[in-house]
């Protein structure tokens, strides 16, 4: 749960979790039939972009700063990648999974790509 009022926006990631992800940095998974809350994570302090599934990993973007390869089943941090402070990502990012790649905006305009393994 986060305190005040924020904007979120949601994405089905599969049959079991639902993620949540707040303006306030905040990343909630929780399991779609119950909504018990499954794990939380925080972000560097940016507002997240729209989260992406692997069958491994929840990808999000931070505004401020990183993009992060979270695992799908605990929240915990698998890996992140600096876009530079202040850069960030912006707008939503895509995944090819037949070649396994990541595609994000940052918001200097830059297209990055990564494959994720």
């Amino acid at each position: 749960r986060t305190s005040g009022p924020h904007e979120s926006s949601h994405r089905s990631i599969d049959d079991e979790r639902l993620i949540l992800a707040s303006s306030d940095g905040w990343i909630h998974a929780v399991q779609k039939s119950s909504g018990k809350l499954l794990w939380k994570f925080q972000l560097d302090g940016g507002a997240p972009t729209a989260a992406v599934a692997t069958d491994k990993y929840v990808l999000v973007g931070s505004s401020h700063q990183y993009l992060y390869a979270l695992d799908k089943r605990s929240g915990e941090l698998k890996d992140r990648w600096n876009a530079g402070y202040g850069t960030g990502f912006s707008g939503g990012m895509a995944y090819d999974t037949a070649k396994g790649m990541l595609y994000a905006v940052s918001g200097a305009a830059n297209l990055f790509s990564f494959r994720v393994r």
